[in-house]
């Protein structure tokens, strides 16, 4: 009984020594697959790092390859831009020669045109002025100087056209030249064009650079222009008398809207643009309210008024200036007096038998 205890103990603590061995084997066992898995994060790591590198040696050698082209590019465009320069020598050369042979000739219409302007051969001048420009030769700084000279031949002829000299000193002014005498001619013309908005402009900018008593005189002409024409009735704004009938607003209308409508004036100038659209607007507005008849007949007692307050002459007819009844033409009447609308009818019934009345006791 005591071999076998004995050995029992003995079996025990072999094992209890092999569980230890084992305990120990086995965390042998996990460090070991431990170190395997960082050798395969390693070797992973060393895969990409390869892939990356020979990805890198690739894109080395492209570059080296684009940077080879890039050199051949730049030699053939230096060769090119060589012979382009040569060229462009050769080019200018020709262009100073050429330009050295038509100046003379270019002064020499310039000269014609001024000679035939002092001596007042005015239609001679703006012929040698239109040809000068619409060839076309002229420099950037001839062209200004040929639209103020057509502009000013223009104004001295005896029926100016006071638009195309307009246009004229407005393209002086577009080109760069902003000399008084520009804009003194464009003032006057634009005053004959009822304008008078931008005339004050132009006369008060000719007054900053050269001040005269003859800027002054215009200047306050334009001023006085645009305060009358600002204080002008709507009857006076087109031009028609206070007696007027719809028909003759309507047609008075229709005559200013041809020339100052906006779409007639859309390549000009914007501020010529901008005072034909307040004209336009101011005829728009008058007929609108003289086409209604209730709106003019409230006009008109507003406009009496407004004439009574300032001492104005009321422009209504008088009871004596009313028109005279229908008579047997053979009844002997007193010489009429001669008016403007003697021999005008307005185009109804009435004043066609008003003309042949007086027609008949003119005789």
């Amino acid at each position: 009984m005591q071999i076998l205890a004995d050995q029992m103990l003995r079996l025990s603590k072999d094992l209890r020594e092999l569980k230890i061995n084992y305990d120990e084997k086995d965390r042998e066992n996990e460090r070991l697959r431990q170190e395997l898995n960082e050798i395969k994060q390693i070797n992973d790591g060393l895969g990409r790092k390869t892939w990356e590198c020979e990805r890198l040696e690739k894109d080395c050698a492209e570059k080296e390859h684009l940077i080879k082209e890039q050199e051949r590019l730049i030699q053939i465009l230096e060769d090119e831009k060589e012979e382009i320069s040569k060229d462009l020598e050769k080019i200018k050369r020709n262009y100073k020669e050429k330009d050295d042979e038509h100046s003379e000739g270019k002064n020499k219409i310039i000269n014609d045109g001024i000679f035939a302007y002092m001596n007042n051969k005015i239609s001679d001048a703006v012929n040698i002025f239109d040809e000068a420009l619409s060839t076309g030769t002229s420099s950037k700084m001839e062209a200004p100087l040929l639209y103020v000279f057509r502009a000013m031949a223009k104004s001295a002829a005896q029926s100016p056209d006071n638009m195309a000299i307009i246009m004229d000193c407005c393209m002086a002014i577009e080109k760069g030249l902003k000399g008084w005498k520009v804009y003194q001619v464009r003032g006057k013309h634009l005053m004959n064009e009822g304008l008078f908005s931008v005339a004050v402009q132009d006369f008060e900018t000719v007054n900053r650079i050269v001040p005269s008593d003859e800027t002054m005189r215009n200047l306050k002409r334009a001023k006085e222009g645009q305060e009358k024409w600002e204080d002008q009735s709507h009857y006076e704004a087109l031009g028609v008398k206070q007696t007027a009938t719809k028909a003759d607003i309507l047609r008075a209308f229709k005559d200013l809207s041809m020339k100052y409508h906006p779409d007639r004036h859309r390549e000009k100038p914007e501020i010529i643009q901008e005072a034909f659209q307040e004209k336009f607007k101011r005829i728009t507005n008058a007929k609108t309210v003289l086409t209604d008849a209730e709106k003019r007949k409230l006009y008109d007692r507003e406009l009496h008024q407004h004439n009574v307050m300032h001492g104005k002459s009321d422009p209504r007819p008088k009871p004596h200036q009313q028109r005279a009844q229908p008579h047997h033409f053979y009844q002997r009447q007193p010489r009429p007096e001669y008016t403007d609308d003697f021999w005008f009818a307005d185009g109804d019934a009435d004043d066609i038998q008003r003309m042949f009345d007086r027609i008949f006791r003119f005789w």
